[in-house]
């Protein structure tokens, strides 16, 4: 796919979607045939002709190499990487994770109701830091960072403070889990982000927060000590290049 950022209704990308064969997809809903009338379609497929997204022959729609780019990592992802912004004025975005990773952004812009663009899997980071307002890791090595942490009083009480903050229970799902981070520990929310597969069974939820080690790291761990019948505390880890390195890999490796 090139590099254009598209802008589609609700609709279009649907016929997009549907001239692959695709009937469901994980965190958009499909429209009822009953619910869209001709014109509407029409008036649809129309727009994704002048995007070059869509193609006419003999009388039929089919897609075109772009339209076909756009689809390609939907129709080819088991998991989807959902972020939720800590700031409410950026839109929430659905990340697919297929050959690449297609961005699909819920916004209100040109009389359109989605942004839909594409990312090679080395870029995620780069586009992460810029779009949330993410700031770059004060070291690269995760052993300084852990040796910074382990040193300063003030670090550690934040740190346990955070770890205390478990998500599991919350019946509002990562959203709630982030407006509860915010108001119990007053720290500053950039992202969370839910790793789910596509049949929606949730495999990963993670936050970045801001903190005194520049970025805490969040990760939820719901297994239960079956010894002790408590819940483990939420893993939190301060911000590196080598953190961010190994939660990415670990990401990418179970979407494998």
């Amino acid at each position: 796919m090139d590099e254009r950022i598209l802008f589609f209704s609700h609709l279009e990308f649907a016929v997009l979607l549907l001239t692959e064969g695709i009937t469901q997809v994980r965190c958009f809903p499909l429209p009822e045939a009953e619910t869209v009338d001709e014109k509407q379609m029409i008036e649809a497929i129309y727009e994704l002709v002048q995007t070059d997204c869509v193609r006419i022959e003999d009388g039929a729609y089919q897609l075109t190499e772009t339209g076909k780019a756009i689809v390609s990592p939907v129709h080819d992802a088991e998991y989807c990487l959902v972020i939720f912004p800590g700031d409410e004025s950026v839109p929430q975005k659905i990340c697919y994770l297929g050959t690449r990773i297609m961005v699909l952004e819920n916004v209100q812009e040109e009389g359109k109701a989605f942004r839909v663009f594409s990312l090679d899997y080395d870029r995620f980071w780069d586009w992460m830091e810029a779009n949330m307002d993410i700031p770059e890791a004060w070291t690269v090595k995760k052993e300084e960072a852990d040796d910074i942490s382990r040193t300063n009083m003030l670090i550690q009480e934040e740190q346990k403070k955070l770890s205390l903050c478990s998500y599991s229970g919350y019946s509002g799902g990562i959203s709630e889990w982030m407006s509860k981070v915010k108001l119990d520990s007053g720290v500053q929310v950039y992202a969370g982000m839910q790793l789910m597969r596509m049949d929606g069974t949730i495999q990963d939820c993670l936050m970045l927060c801001q903190g005194m080690m520049n970025l805490w790291f969040m990760e939820d761990c719901p297994e239960e000590d079956i010894f002790s019948q408590q819940r483990k505390p939420v893993l939190v880890e301060p911000d590196s290049d080598e953190l961010r390195c190994e939660i990415l890999e670990k990401i990418w490796r179970k979407k494998a």
